[in-house]
Protein backbone atom coordinates (compact mmCIF):
# COMPACT_ATOMS: atom_id res chain seq x y z
CA UNK A 1 0.00 0.00 0.00
CA UNK A 2 2.64 2.20 0.69
CA UNK A 3 4.98 1.45 -2.25
CA UNK A 4 1.13 2.23 -4.17
CA UNK A 5 0.81 5.31 -2.80
CA UNK A 6 4.51 6.43 -3.05
CA UNK A 7 4.65 5.54 -6.92
CA UNK A 8 1.49 7.96 -6.90
CA UNK A 9 2.99 10.98 -5.35
CA UNK A 10 6.65 10.37 -7.76
CA UNK A 11 4.29 10.48 -10.82
CA UNK A 12 2.26 13.64 -9.59
CA UNK A 13 5.94 14.96 -9.03
CA UNK A 14 6.93 14.26 -12.68
CA UNK A 15 4.12 15.51 -14.54
CA UNK A 16 4.20 18.79 -11.87
CA UNK A 17 7.67 19.32 -12.86
CA UNK A 18 7.01 18.65 -16.63
CA UNK A 19 4.20 20.77 -16.56
CA UNK A 20 6.31 23.17 -15.12
CA UNK A 21 8.87 22.97 -17.69
CA UNK A 22 6.73 23.74 -20.43
CA UNK A 23 6.84 27.16 -22.48
CA UNK A 24 3.20 28.69 -21.70
CA UNK A 25 0.93 28.94 -24.48
CA UNK A 26 -0.27 32.86 -24.17
CA UNK A 27 -3.09 32.93 -26.97
CA UNK A 28 -3.11 36.85 -25.92
CA UNK A 29 0.48 37.86 -26.52
CA UNK A 30 1.01 39.90 -29.55
CA UNK A 31 1.68 38.24 -32.61
CA UNK A 32 1.09 39.09 -36.41
CA UNK A 33 -0.79 36.25 -36.46
CA UNK A 34 -2.00 32.73 -34.40
CA UNK A 35 -1.06 29.58 -35.74
CA UNK A 36 -3.76 28.11 -37.98
CA UNK A 37 -5.79 24.44 -37.68
CA UNK A 38 -4.71 21.67 -39.64
CA UNK A 39 -7.60 19.45 -40.07
CA UNK A 40 -8.08 16.92 -43.03
CA UNK A 41 -10.70 17.62 -45.54
CA UNK A 42 -12.83 14.76 -43.47
CA UNK A 43 -12.81 16.36 -40.10
CA UNK A 44 -13.52 20.25 -42.13
CA UNK A 45 -16.40 18.85 -43.91
CA UNK A 46 -18.06 16.93 -41.26
CA UNK A 47 -20.55 20.28 -40.35
CA UNK A 48 -21.34 20.15 -43.95
CA UNK A 49 -22.16 16.74 -44.15
CA UNK A 50 -23.94 16.47 -40.80
CA UNK A 51 -26.35 19.43 -42.61
CA UNK A 52 -26.68 17.56 -45.59
CA UNK A 53 -27.78 14.19 -43.22
CA UNK A 54 -29.89 16.56 -41.35
CA UNK A 55 -32.33 16.63 -43.97
CA UNK A 56 -31.12 20.54 -44.82
CA UNK A 57 -31.36 21.03 -48.20
CA UNK A 58 -28.21 20.63 -50.29
CA UNK A 59 -25.76 22.65 -52.19
CA UNK A 60 -23.51 22.08 -54.71
CA UNK A 61 -23.28 18.45 -56.01
CA UNK A 62 -19.98 16.56 -54.99
CA UNK A 63 -19.46 16.51 -59.02
CA UNK A 64 -19.81 20.07 -59.86
CA UNK A 65 -17.51 20.72 -56.73
CA UNK A 66 -14.85 18.08 -58.13
CA UNK A 67 -14.85 19.85 -61.44
CA UNK A 68 -14.30 22.97 -60.30
CA UNK A 69 -11.43 22.21 -57.87
CA UNK A 70 -13.46 23.52 -54.92
CA UNK A 71 -11.51 21.71 -52.45
CA UNK A 72 -8.04 23.51 -53.51
CA UNK A 73 -10.39 26.93 -53.65
CA UNK A 74 -10.84 26.24 -50.34
CA UNK A 75 -7.35 25.61 -49.31
CA UNK A 76 -6.68 29.05 -51.22
CA UNK A 77 -9.01 31.05 -49.52
CA UNK A 78 -8.77 29.24 -45.98
CA UNK A 79 -6.89 31.69 -43.68
CA UNK A 80 -9.14 31.04 -40.65
CA UNK A 81 -7.46 30.74 -37.03
CA UNK A 82 -10.18 28.16 -35.78
CA UNK A 83 -11.43 25.06 -36.14
CA UNK A 84 -15.28 26.35 -36.60
CA UNK A 85 -14.27 29.01 -39.21
CA UNK A 86 -13.00 25.79 -41.32
CA UNK A 87 -16.11 24.27 -40.87
CA UNK A 88 -17.87 27.17 -41.88
CA UNK A 89 -16.04 28.47 -44.82
CA UNK A 90 -15.92 25.12 -46.37
CA UNK A 91 -20.11 24.87 -45.87
CA UNK A 92 -20.28 28.32 -47.44
CA UNK A 93 -18.48 27.43 -50.19
CA UNK A 94 -20.98 24.47 -51.22
CA UNK A 95 -24.06 26.32 -50.25
CA UNK A 96 -24.19 29.67 -52.98
CA UNK A 97 -27.50 31.50 -52.25
CA UNK A 98 -30.34 33.58 -54.15
CA UNK A 99 -30.47 36.05 -51.23
CA UNK A 100 -29.22 39.38 -51.85
CA UNK A 101 -29.64 40.46 -47.97
CA UNK A 102 -27.86 37.71 -46.75
CA UNK A 103 -24.86 37.76 -48.93
CA UNK A 104 -25.37 41.82 -48.77
CA UNK A 105 -24.75 40.71 -45.12
CA UNK A 106 -21.76 38.78 -44.79
CA UNK A 107 -19.98 41.70 -47.25
CA UNK A 108 -20.96 43.99 -44.78
CA UNK A 109 -19.07 41.73 -41.97
CA UNK A 110 -15.94 41.54 -44.04
CA UNK A 111 -15.85 45.25 -44.69
CA UNK A 112 -16.55 45.81 -40.82
CA UNK A 113 -13.55 43.71 -39.66
CA UNK A 114 -11.23 45.69 -41.48
CA UNK A 115 -12.72 48.90 -40.42
CA UNK A 116 -10.97 51.30 -38.04
CA UNK A 117 -13.16 50.08 -35.33
CA UNK A 118 -12.17 46.35 -35.62
CA UNK A 119 -8.82 44.39 -34.38
CA UNK A 120 -8.29 41.74 -36.76
CA UNK A 121 -5.33 40.25 -34.98
CA UNK A 122 -7.09 40.48 -31.66
CA UNK A 123 -10.37 38.51 -33.12
CA UNK A 124 -8.43 35.91 -34.85
CA UNK A 125 -6.05 35.23 -31.52
CA UNK A 126 -9.02 34.39 -29.15
CA UNK A 127 -10.55 32.56 -32.52
CA UNK A 128 -7.48 30.21 -31.89
CA UNK A 129 -8.42 28.88 -28.99
CA UNK A 130 -10.96 26.37 -30.71
CA UNK A 131 -8.08 24.13 -32.50
CA UNK A 132 -7.23 20.36 -32.71
CA UNK A 133 -9.18 17.58 -33.19
CA UNK A 134 -11.88 18.13 -30.63
CA UNK A 135 -13.16 21.07 -32.05
CA UNK A 136 -14.11 19.63 -35.64
CA UNK A 137 -16.40 17.28 -33.53
CA UNK A 138 -18.82 19.86 -31.87
CA UNK A 139 -21.58 19.76 -34.81
CA UNK A 140 -22.70 16.40 -33.29
CA UNK A 141 -24.04 18.58 -30.03
CA UNK A 142 -26.40 19.93 -32.01
CA UNK A 143 -26.75 17.53 -34.81
CA UNK A 144 -26.34 14.27 -33.21
CA UNK A 145 -28.69 12.38 -31.11
CA UNK A 146 -28.00 13.25 -27.63
CA UNK A 147 -28.10 9.82 -25.68
CA UNK A 148 -30.22 9.71 -22.48
CA UNK A 149 -29.53 9.46 -18.95
CA UNK A 150 -29.07 6.11 -17.77
CA UNK A 151 -31.64 4.75 -15.21
CA UNK A 152 -29.29 4.82 -12.12
CA UNK A 153 -27.32 7.88 -13.18
CA UNK A 154 -27.95 9.36 -9.79
CA UNK A 155 -25.51 6.70 -8.48
CA UNK A 156 -22.55 7.68 -10.73
CA UNK A 157 -21.82 10.69 -8.60
CA UNK A 158 -22.26 8.46 -5.45
CA UNK A 159 -19.42 6.08 -7.23
CA UNK A 160 -17.50 8.69 -8.00
CA UNK A 161 -17.64 10.23 -4.07
CA UNK A 162 -17.29 6.40 -2.81
CA UNK A 163 -13.84 6.10 -4.70
CA UNK A 164 -13.03 9.47 -3.72
CA UNK A 165 -13.68 8.25 -0.01
CA UNK A 166 -11.89 4.73 -0.25
CA UNK A 167 -8.94 6.13 -1.52
CA UNK A 168 -8.62 8.70 1.65
CA UNK A 169 -9.72 5.64 3.80
CA UNK A 170 -6.76 3.52 2.51
CA UNK A 171 -4.13 6.03 3.72
CA UNK A 172 -5.46 5.09 6.90
CA UNK A 173 -7.14 1.54 7.44
CA UNK A 174 -5.28 -1.41 4.94
CA UNK A 175 -9.20 -2.88 4.64
CA UNK A 176 -10.71 0.40 2.42
CA UNK A 177 -8.01 -0.42 0.09
CA UNK A 178 -10.08 -3.47 -0.49
CA UNK A 179 -13.03 -1.33 -0.79
CA UNK A 180 -11.00 0.97 -2.86
CA UNK A 181 -9.77 -1.93 -5.73
CA UNK A 182 -13.93 -3.24 -5.75
CA UNK A 183 -15.14 0.14 -6.48
CA UNK A 184 -12.72 0.87 -8.99
CA UNK A 185 -13.81 -2.25 -10.92
CA UNK A 186 -17.34 -1.09 -10.79
CA UNK A 187 -16.45 2.46 -12.16
CA UNK A 188 -13.99 1.00 -14.99
CA UNK A 189 -17.10 -1.82 -16.09
CA UNK A 190 -19.75 1.90 -15.81
CA UNK A 191 -17.06 4.05 -17.90
CA UNK A 192 -15.86 1.89 -20.38
CA UNK A 193 -19.78 0.74 -21.28
CA UNK A 194 -21.22 4.47 -20.76
CA UNK A 195 -18.50 5.97 -22.89
CA UNK A 196 -19.01 4.34 -25.51
CA UNK A 197 -22.23 5.62 -26.49
CA UNK A 198 -20.98 9.20 -25.63
CA UNK A 199 -17.89 9.39 -27.14
CA UNK A 200 -18.66 11.94 -29.66
CA UNK A 201 -20.14 14.16 -27.27
CA UNK A 202 -17.80 13.75 -24.77
CA UNK A 203 -14.86 14.51 -27.51
CA UNK A 204 -16.78 17.72 -28.01
CA UNK A 205 -17.28 18.80 -24.71
CA UNK A 206 -13.75 20.65 -23.95
CA UNK A 207 -14.06 22.31 -27.50
CA UNK A 208 -17.70 23.44 -26.33
CA UNK A 209 -16.10 25.12 -23.05
CA UNK A 210 -13.39 27.01 -25.97
CA UNK A 211 -16.74 28.12 -28.32
CA UNK A 212 -18.22 29.46 -25.13
CA UNK A 213 -15.01 31.36 -23.89
CA UNK A 214 -13.99 32.66 -27.19
CA UNK A 215 -17.65 33.86 -27.77
CA UNK A 216 -17.44 35.48 -24.19
CA UNK A 217 -14.21 36.53 -24.97
CA UNK A 218 -15.00 38.52 -27.98
CA UNK A 219 -18.72 39.74 -26.96
CA UNK A 220 -16.44 41.82 -24.58
CA UNK A 221 -16.14 45.66 -24.89
CA UNK A 222 -12.46 45.96 -26.67
CA UNK A 223 -12.61 42.57 -28.01
CA UNK A 224 -11.99 43.59 -31.10
CA UNK A 225 -15.15 43.27 -32.68
CA UNK A 226 -17.02 46.34 -34.12
CA UNK A 227 -20.47 46.87 -31.74
CA UNK A 228 -22.61 44.96 -34.03
CA UNK A 229 -21.29 41.93 -34.68
CA UNK A 230 -19.84 42.19 -30.89
CA UNK A 231 -23.37 42.98 -29.30
CA UNK A 232 -24.87 39.56 -31.93
CA UNK A 233 -22.23 37.56 -30.16
CA UNK A 234 -23.03 38.52 -26.93
CA UNK A 235 -26.73 37.29 -27.12
CA UNK A 236 -26.16 34.06 -28.48
CA UNK A 237 -22.69 33.17 -26.03
CA UNK A 238 -23.64 34.53 -22.61
CA UNK A 239 -26.78 31.63 -22.51
CA UNK A 240 -24.06 29.17 -22.50
CA UNK A 241 -21.88 30.42 -19.44
CA UNK A 242 -23.43 27.96 -17.40
CA UNK A 243 -21.85 25.30 -19.19
CA UNK A 244 -18.21 26.54 -18.70
CA UNK A 245 -19.22 25.26 -15.11
CA UNK A 246 -20.48 22.07 -15.58
CA UNK A 247 -18.11 21.12 -17.48
CA UNK A 248 -14.64 22.26 -15.77
CA UNK A 249 -12.99 18.86 -15.24
CA UNK A 250 -12.59 18.67 -19.17
CA UNK A 251 -10.55 21.50 -19.64
CA UNK A 252 -8.08 18.69 -18.70
CA UNK A 253 -9.34 16.71 -22.12
CA UNK A 254 -6.85 18.67 -24.52
CA UNK A 255 -4.86 17.50 -27.77
CA UNK A 256 -2.45 15.99 -25.06
CA UNK A 257 1.23 15.17 -26.00
CA UNK A 258 2.67 14.20 -22.73
CA UNK A 259 2.32 10.24 -22.36
CA UNK A 260 2.53 10.74 -18.48
CA UNK A 261 -0.41 13.38 -18.06
CA UNK A 262 -2.44 11.21 -20.65
CA UNK A 263 -2.47 8.17 -18.62
CA UNK A 264 -2.88 10.17 -15.45
CA UNK A 265 -5.44 11.98 -16.84
CA UNK A 266 -6.83 8.56 -18.30
CA UNK A 267 -6.71 6.54 -14.47
CA UNK A 268 -8.43 9.35 -12.65
CA UNK A 269 -11.54 8.83 -14.85
CA UNK A 270 -11.71 5.40 -14.87
CA UNK A 271 -11.14 5.24 -11.31
CA UNK A 272 -13.76 8.13 -10.48
CA UNK A 273 -16.02 9.05 -13.82
CA UNK A 274 -15.14 12.28 -13.18
CA UNK A 275 -15.74 12.42 -17.45
CA UNK A 276 -18.67 11.19 -17.04
CA UNK A 277 -20.08 12.97 -14.21
CA UNK A 278 -19.36 16.19 -16.39
CA UNK A 279 -21.49 14.73 -19.53
CA UNK A 280 -24.27 13.70 -17.26
CA UNK A 281 -24.24 16.74 -15.32
CA UNK A 282 -24.55 19.05 -18.63
CA UNK A 283 -26.59 16.73 -20.27
CA UNK A 284 -30.04 18.63 -19.85
CA UNK A 285 -28.33 22.03 -20.29
CA UNK A 286 -27.18 20.77 -24.08
CA UNK A 287 -30.27 19.25 -24.55
CA UNK A 288 -32.19 22.64 -23.80
CA UNK A 289 -29.37 24.27 -25.50
CA UNK A 290 -28.40 22.93 -28.75
CA UNK A 291 -29.75 25.42 -30.93
CA UNK A 292 -27.78 28.35 -29.12
CA UNK A 293 -24.83 26.14 -29.35
CA UNK A 294 -25.50 25.94 -32.93
CA UNK A 295 -25.98 29.94 -33.24
CA UNK A 296 -23.03 30.50 -31.57
CA UNK A 297 -20.71 27.92 -33.83
CA UNK A 298 -22.01 29.91 -36.68
CA UNK A 299 -20.98 33.16 -35.49
CA UNK A 300 -18.00 32.62 -34.41
CA UNK A 301 -17.88 30.92 -37.59
CA UNK A 302 -18.73 33.69 -39.59
CA UNK A 303 -16.65 36.12 -38.33
CA UNK A 304 -13.63 33.90 -38.99
CA UNK A 305 -15.02 33.22 -42.54
CA UNK A 306 -15.26 36.72 -43.19
CA UNK A 307 -11.71 37.50 -41.83
CA UNK A 308 -10.44 35.03 -44.11
CA UNK A 309 -12.36 36.06 -47.38
CA UNK A 310 -10.79 39.77 -46.58
CA UNK A 311 -7.58 38.26 -46.50
CA UNK A 312 -8.20 36.46 -49.85
CA UNK A 313 -9.31 39.54 -51.53
CA UNK A 314 -6.45 41.47 -50.68
CA UNK A 315 -4.36 38.50 -52.16
CA UNK A 316 -6.10 38.67 -55.26
CA UNK A 317 -4.45 41.19 -58.05
CA UNK A 318 -8.22 42.05 -58.36
CA UNK A 319 -11.45 41.70 -57.30
CA UNK A 320 -14.99 42.62 -57.37
CA UNK A 321 -18.67 42.39 -56.16
CA UNK A 322 -21.04 40.65 -58.41
CA UNK A 323 -23.51 42.35 -59.68
CA UNK A 324 -27.03 40.13 -59.70
CA UNK A 325 -29.58 41.24 -62.60
CA UNK A 326 -33.50 40.43 -62.19
CA UNK A 327 -33.56 37.73 -64.99
CA UNK A 328 -32.63 36.71 -68.34
CA UNK A 329 -29.51 35.12 -69.79
CA UNK A 330 -27.11 37.80 -70.01
CA UNK A 331 -23.95 37.17 -67.93
CA UNK A 332 -20.85 39.88 -68.66
CA UNK A 333 -17.89 39.62 -67.23
CA UNK A 334 -14.70 41.56 -67.48
CA UNK A 335 -10.80 41.11 -66.45
CA UNK A 336 -12.07 37.15 -64.83
CA UNK A 337 -8.84 34.82 -64.23
CA UNK A 338 -8.38 31.80 -61.95
CA UNK A 339 -7.23 32.09 -58.48
CA UNK A 340 -5.33 28.84 -58.36
CA UNK A 341 -3.01 29.99 -61.29
CA UNK A 342 0.38 31.73 -60.08
CA UNK A 343 0.07 33.82 -63.64
CA UNK A 344 -2.99 34.21 -65.01
CA UNK A 345 -4.19 35.46 -68.29
CA UNK A 346 -7.79 37.18 -67.60
CA UNK A 347 -10.45 37.31 -69.96
CA UNK A 348 -13.58 39.17 -70.98
CA UNK A 349 -16.18 37.58 -71.81
CA UNK A 350 -20.38 38.66 -72.90
CA UNK A 351 -22.99 36.05 -73.57
CA UNK A 352 -27.07 37.17 -73.85
CA UNK A 353 -27.95 33.88 -75.32
CA UNK A 354 -28.48 30.42 -74.35
CA UNK A 355 -24.55 29.74 -73.80
CA UNK A 356 -21.45 29.43 -76.55
CA UNK A 357 -19.10 27.06 -77.44
CA UNK A 358 -15.94 27.25 -76.51
CA UNK A 359 -13.31 26.27 -79.28
CA UNK A 360 -9.46 26.57 -79.76
CA UNK A 361 -6.80 24.48 -80.18
CA UNK A 362 -5.55 21.51 -77.63
CA UNK A 363 -3.82 22.84 -74.19
CA UNK A 364 -5.10 26.54 -75.12
CA UNK A 365 -7.17 26.92 -71.96
CA UNK A 366 -10.81 26.35 -72.58
CA UNK A 367 -11.57 24.05 -69.92
CA UNK A 368 -9.60 26.50 -67.66
CA UNK A 369 -11.98 29.36 -68.78
CA UNK A 370 -15.29 27.72 -68.39
CA UNK A 371 -14.22 26.84 -64.81
CA UNK A 372 -13.00 30.49 -64.44
CA UNK A 373 -16.87 31.84 -65.10
CA UNK A 374 -18.34 29.05 -63.24
CA UNK A 375 -16.01 29.61 -60.07
CA UNK A 376 -17.16 33.55 -60.54
CA UNK A 377 -20.25 32.57 -60.53
CA UNK A 378 -20.44 30.12 -57.35
CA UNK A 379 -17.94 32.32 -55.32
CA UNK A 380 -20.37 35.41 -56.14
CA UNK A 381 -23.14 33.47 -54.78
CA UNK A 382 -21.25 32.41 -51.75
CA UNK A 383 -18.83 35.01 -50.61
CA UNK A 384 -19.72 37.71 -52.48
CA UNK A 385 -16.94 37.98 -54.09
CA UNK A 386 -15.56 37.62 -57.63
CA UNK A 387 -11.52 37.03 -59.30
CA UNK A 388 -12.30 39.77 -61.75
CA UNK A 389 -12.91 43.64 -62.46
CA UNK A 390 -16.48 42.76 -62.67
CA UNK A 391 -19.37 40.27 -63.06
CA UNK A 392 -22.67 40.71 -63.77
CA UNK A 393 -25.42 38.16 -64.13
CA UNK A 394 -28.51 36.72 -62.69
CA UNK A 395 -28.49 34.12 -59.94
CA UNK A 396 -27.10 31.02 -61.66
CA UNK A 397 -27.06 27.20 -60.12
CA UNK A 398 -23.75 25.95 -61.51
CA UNK A 399 -23.88 22.35 -62.82
CA UNK A 400 -20.82 20.92 -64.75
CA UNK A 401 -19.98 17.48 -66.88
CA UNK A 402 -16.00 18.15 -66.88
CA UNK A 403 -13.71 15.76 -65.51
CA UNK A 404 -13.88 11.58 -66.60
CA UNK A 405 -16.51 9.00 -64.49
CA UNK A 406 -15.78 5.34 -64.10
CA UNK A 407 -15.74 3.17 -62.01
CA UNK A 408 -14.47 -0.73 -62.85
CA UNK A 409 -15.52 -1.81 -59.19
CA UNK A 410 -19.19 -0.32 -59.89
CA UNK A 411 -18.82 -1.40 -63.22
CA UNK A 412 -19.65 1.45 -64.48
CA UNK A 413 -17.87 2.70 -68.18
CA UNK A 414 -17.34 6.00 -69.10
CA UNK A 415 -19.38 6.17 -71.01
CA UNK A 416 -22.24 5.59 -68.85
CA UNK A 417 -20.90 7.44 -66.44
CA UNK A 418 -21.38 10.54 -68.95
CA UNK A 419 -24.98 9.37 -69.59
CA UNK A 420 -25.99 9.12 -65.95
CA UNK A 421 -24.00 12.77 -65.55
CA UNK A 422 -26.21 14.33 -68.38
CA UNK A 423 -29.51 12.82 -67.34
CA UNK A 424 -28.49 14.62 -63.68
CA UNK A 425 -28.47 17.99 -65.87
CA UNK A 426 -31.45 17.43 -67.99
CA UNK A 427 -33.21 16.57 -64.69
CA UNK A 428 -31.67 19.89 -62.89
CA UNK A 429 -32.91 22.01 -66.02
CA UNK A 430 -36.43 21.70 -65.19
CA UNK A 431 -36.66 22.36 -61.54
CA UNK A 432 -37.69 26.54 -62.55
CA UNK A 433 -33.97 27.78 -61.46
CA UNK A 434 -31.46 29.16 -63.89
CA UNK A 435 -28.15 27.46 -64.09
CA UNK A 436 -25.12 27.59 -65.91
CA UNK A 437 -23.88 24.29 -67.56
CA UNK A 438 -20.90 23.53 -67.92
CA UNK A 439 -19.26 21.02 -70.19
CA UNK A 440 -16.57 19.55 -71.53
CA UNK A 441 -16.57 17.42 -74.78
CA UNK A 442 -19.63 15.99 -74.48
CA UNK A 443 -19.94 12.47 -75.01
CA UNK A 444 -16.43 12.38 -75.58
CA UNK A 445 -16.97 8.62 -74.75
CA UNK A 446 -18.51 7.15 -77.86
CA UNK A 447 -17.84 7.11 -81.57
CA UNK A 448 -18.04 10.39 -83.58
CA UNK A 449 -21.52 10.37 -84.88
CA UNK A 450 -23.46 9.34 -82.34
CA UNK A 451 -21.75 11.77 -80.17
CA UNK A 452 -22.17 14.82 -82.39
CA UNK A 453 -26.63 13.51 -82.59
CA UNK A 454 -26.84 13.15 -79.01
CA UNK A 455 -25.05 15.98 -78.15
CA UNK A 456 -27.24 18.18 -80.52
CA UNK A 457 -30.09 16.80 -78.99
CA UNK A 458 -28.86 17.78 -75.34
CA UNK A 459 -27.67 20.91 -76.11
CA UNK A 460 -31.20 21.77 -77.88
CA UNK A 461 -33.00 21.05 -74.99
CA UNK A 462 -30.51 22.69 -72.32
CA UNK A 463 -31.50 25.73 -74.55
CA UNK A 464 -35.07 25.91 -73.75
CA UNK A 465 -35.22 27.53 -70.66
CA UNK A 466 -33.27 30.40 -68.71
CA UNK A 467 -29.78 28.49 -68.43
CA UNK A 468 -26.20 29.24 -70.13
CA UNK A 469 -24.52 26.65 -71.10
CA UNK A 470 -20.61 27.10 -71.96
CA UNK A 471 -19.72 23.82 -73.69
Amino acid sequence: MIGLHTQLGLAFERLRSRLAARPSQDVSRDRSEPPRPRGSLDEIRIFEDMRQGAGEERGLDERTAADLDLDDVFHRIDRTASAVGQQCLYSRLHRPTRETPALEGFDALVSELGSTGARPGLVRRALARIRGTNAYLLPYLFFGSLPERPAAYALVPFLTLAAAGAAVASFFARPAFLVLVGICAVNIVVRLAYRKRIAPFLHSLPALRNLVRAGLLLSRPGGGLPEAPRTRLLSVAEPLRPLLRTTSWLVFETEKTDDLSSLLYEYVNLVFLLDVDAFLFSLELLRRKRAVIRQLFEALGEIDGALSVAAFRGSLSAWCRPRFTPGGTALRIEGAFHPLLAAPVANDFAVTGAGALVTGSNMSGKTTFIKTVGLDALLGGTIFTCAARSYEAPFLDVVSAIGRIESLAEGTSYYLGEVRRVRELVHASEDGRPHLFLLDELFRGTNTIERIAAGKAVLSFLAHGPHLTLV
